[in-house]
């Protein structure tokens, strides 16, 4: 049965264990519905300006092995003119957990190497 609950914080209302679960569930139910079908890349934003020798990376959302990357900001990457191809790439990192959180980083950078690496 599809069902839409939003929870209610209003001035002396009690917080409930179930509002928190809400709000923590429902995007990541969101997302995973909507990008579910898409192929592994660039999901959304990820807009690439120049500006004098650095390369700004925008805000986006990238897929990869089923798990959506979320990137809010902008991201600087320094390049010279170089006299051959460079290609900007992202690395995955193995997922790190501790407590509160199971991460999953990347990073990106420039590499002469123009074959992509699975």
């Amino acid at each position: 049965m599809y069902r839409n609950e939003i929870p209610v914080f209003g001035k002396g209302s009690i917080l409930k264990r179930e509002m928190l679960e809400n709000l923590r569930d429902f995007p990541r139910d969101f997302t995973d519905i909507y990008f579910g079908e898409h192929s592994d890349g660039i999901i959304s934003g990820c807009l690439l300006k120049v500006k004098e020798n650095k390369i700004v990376v925008k805000s986006g959302i990238i897929k990869y092995r089923e798990k959506l990357y979320f990137f809010n900001g902008e991201e600087e990457i320094i390049y010279e003119n170089f006299s051959h191809e460079v290609v900007l790439k992202i690395r995955f990192f193995q997922d790190e957990s501790d407590k509160s959180f199971l991460k999953y980083g990347t990073k990106l950078f420039l590499d002469s190497d123009t074959e992509l690496k699975d």
